[in-house]
Parts: C-alpha cells; structure tokens; sequence
C-alpha cells in the first residue's frame, strides 16, 4: 500500500509543485485528504488557488477562510466561471 500510495502522491504534488494557479473542488461531505494535501502545499508553495464547493461556501471548511482571499472561494462552479 505505502508504494502505490507514494506514487500518485508524489505525482500529485509534483503536479502541485510545476502549476501556475490550482483550481479545486471541495464537495460536501465527500473524503478529499488528497485534495486538502494539494491545497496546503499550493498554498505553502504560494500558489494562487480558486476553491469551489459546489453546495455552497458554507460548507467549505472554516479553516480555508484564513488561508484565502473571500474573493478566491467560490459557492459553484458558475460563480467561478463569471
């Protein structure tokens, strides 16, 4: 397990790590670790990040309310679009 798991991890960040901005969605209720790891290392490596939720803002997790700017979270993907 630990070596599949070390693969698509490091593939992930590494895809993290070579972005220009990240864009993620976040759906309610639904297990993301790997989408959270992404966002903190995007955020640590000072990469602009869009987050959308598409059940709404406020069911993203309070926590990302400090890390991003109000005008970066995002209710839907509608809203991200106009």
């Amino acid at each position: 397990m630990k070596e599949i798991a070390e693969e698509f991890v490091r593939k992930d960040l590494g895809m993290v790590y070579k972005s220009d901005i990240l864009i993620a969605c976040l759906p309610y209720k639904i297990p993301t670790t790997g989408t959270h790891h992404e966002i903190t290392e995007g955020w640590r490596a000072m990469k602009p990040t869009l987050l959308v939720c598409p059940t709404g803002i406020e069911n993203l997790p309070l926590w990302y309310f400090d890390l991003f700017p109000l005008n970066h979270v995002f209710g839907s993907w509608s809203d991200l679009y106009v």
